[in-house]
């Protein structure tokens, strides 16, 4: 095989490569901000159960309250 076929062969399979590693990247970059994206609705759900869970606790202490007088 003369040498030019083999250098045109070689770019050729390093053209594909680079494209691959492209969209390879491209997908991690959607799954990072997937994950990121998930994080935070896990930080807001984790405030707002918190918040749930103080007033709930305020409401019994004020049933016990009620119910002790």
């Amino acid at each position: 095989m003369p040498q030019h076929e083999k250098d045109s062969k070689f770019e050729d399979a390093m053209a594909e490569f680079a494209s691959q590693i492209n969209a390879i990247s491209k997908k991690f970059g959607i799954v990072d901000k997937k994950l990121e994206d998930m994080g935070d609705l896990t930080e807001d759900f984790h405030k707002q159960t918190d918040r749930l869970e103080d007033l709930y606790m305020k409401d019994i202490e004020q049933r016990k309250t009620y119910f002790n007088e």
